[in-house]
């Protein structure tokens, strides 16, 4: 079932990826949002990008390049905590594993893996609303989402293999 493929990234890989920009990204916040706010309808990369980063980045191309950024953030951050190389944990996850199997693999709790996710994803809202980037409403609707966010990057993302 094709639900609006964009260079191999299928919906729920483009909420997997979304999701995990509300842990560890200040654009993140936004990108998370739109991604949760969706449905289930099938929205592209560019899509969910318009959605979180405004009309502006999007016409310049920049929306992808973050999401992808963000999650490579959020990956390096799993292999750091789990002690691999993050190219190993890349070859792991597009062999089809998730980043809890990985860990499991190499006697890591995954529950230190979303720990980790979480307080660096809390330290990023942390540091935007100082900087007044969010407001106390939408901070503590995030920060409530975080530990679900990174549950679910950990134990469901999947990199489609290339």
């Amino acid at each position: 079932m094709n639900h609006g493929d964009t260079d191999g990234m299928r919906l729920p890989h483009i909420i997997a990826a979304a999701a995990t920009a509300a842990i560890v990204g200040a654009t993140g916040v936004s990108i998370a949002a739109a991604a949760t706010s969706g449905g289930s309808s099938g929205p592209t990369v560019s899509t969910t990008a318009t959605a979180a980063v405004g009309k502006a980045d999007v016409n310049t191309g920049v929306g992808h390049s973050r999401l992808r950024r963000v999650v490579r953030h959020a990956i390096c951050l799993a292999a750091r905590t789990i002690n691999i190389p993050r190219a190993a944990l890349v070859q792991e996850m597009r062999a089809g594993k998730t980043v809890a199997d990985v860990a499991s693999e190499h006697s890591v709790q995954p529950q230190a893996v979303i720990d980790a996710l979480v307080k660096a994803g809390q330290d990023r809202l942390d540091r935007a609303k100082a900087h007044g980037k969010l407001s106390d409403a939408r901070y503590q609707r995030l920060e409530q989402r975080l530990p679900k966010l990174a549950t679910r990057f950990v134990t469901q993302f999947r990199l489609k293999s290339s």
